[in-house]
């Protein structure tokens, strides 16, 4: 939950109060229920029309079988046309409680006031029992390709497997390793390849996306169909030399100097230095997280990278999905 206010005193308290109020006692109005559940249908089939979306939820269910990270965050039509007040009501009481919770104060105001609003909110917030805890995610053991038939004059491609946690002690080089994979724009290896010098695709990105257990990593592409054979090929084989050979000195040093360049720019508002720090918060990161983020990036070494991809990635053990 958000709350974006001024800071005058008259607007902030009046925002405050009524913060808190919703936060402690939120009604789930009968009346609006109807409306959200027909807003989230349509939501839903519009995915449905998205080849890019059908792609992605196809993969998150098979690379995750039984894990919760294989449901589509919106559910499906028939859960969500099921849901009543009282399933509402009874899931808040149960998670959103102090136990659960990060509260994070980003603006102009003082220490003083930021703990004053801290209490304010927070002590209306009931301590209840941490969230269940899952067990870890299970890799593949071999590879599975999807094939979905979608009436489109390009195919998209997805090709992943399980990735790292936030904890993962191997973080940042995994984090420039895939900068230099395919999370550089316009100079990746994939790009440079897929796009530049084939020409097979618009656009070609690789993404870790560490969560709270082990989240994905994921290739993601779209070409002609014609051109989806060659795409996929070279996409495999741009994959296993990458986790063969690892990065180049001159590649290195870009990943890190593009890093390091761009970090600043996640404190250009007040909506991303939240982000941030909740991001922070959510996923205990250690408080000197930020502060030692550039001399983290420095001192990975190309070694690092390579035995760190040969760790955790398997090129002849993922999850493929084609939509087209």
């Amino acid at each position: 939950m958000t709350l974006r206010t001024l800071v005058d005193e008259k607007k902030l308290s009046t925002a405050i109060t009524l913060f808190r109020k919703i936060l402690s006692s939120p009604t789930f109005a009968p009346t609006e229920l109807p409306r959200v559940k027909s807003q989230i249908i349509a939501a839903l089939k519009s995915q449905q029309e998205d080849p890019w979306q059908v792609a992605k939820n196809q993969f998150y269910a098979a690379l995750y079988g039984e894990f919760p990270y294989a449901h589509n965050p919106l559910g499906n039509e028939k859960t969500v046309a099921a849901i009543t007040r009282a399933q509402l009501q009874q899931f808040y009481r149960q998670y959103y409680v102090g136990a659960n919770a990060n509260l994070i104060l980003v603006g102009d105001i003082t220490e003083v006031q930021a703990k004053a609003i801290a209490a304010t909110i927070a002590g209306e917030i009931p301590a209840g029992d941490t969230a269940k805890m899952w067990n870890p995610v299970a890799m593949l053991s071999q590879a599975r390709t999807i094939r979905i038939h979608f009436p489109s004059k390009q195919s998209t491609l997805l090709l992943g497997q399980v990735g790292i946690s936030r904890e993962n002690p191997e973080y940042f080089p995994l984090m420039i390793g895939n900068t230099i994979l395919g999370g550089m724009p316009m100079t990746s290896i994939l790009y440079d390849n897929i796009r530049e010098k084939n020409g097979l695709a618009y656009s070609v990105t690789s993404d870790f996306n560490p969560l709270r257990y082990r989240g994905p990593f994921l290739i993601g592409l779209q070409t002609k169909t014609a051109s989806l054979a060659q795409s996929e090929r070279l996409t495999q084989q741009l994959l296993k030399q990458f986790v063969n050979n690892g990065p180049s000195d001159f590649q290195l040093q870009s990943a890190k100097q593009f890093l390091i360049g761009y970090f600043p720019t996640t404190f250009s508002s007040n909506k991303n230095i939240l982000a941030v720090v909740a991001n922070m918060a959510f996923y205990h990161r250690p408080l000197d997280f930020l502060d030692t983020y550039e001399k983290n990036v420095s001192d990975v070494t190309s070694d690092q990278v390579k035995n760190a991809f040969q760790k955790s990635i398997h090129p002849s053990e993922m999850v493929t999905v084609v939509v087209g």
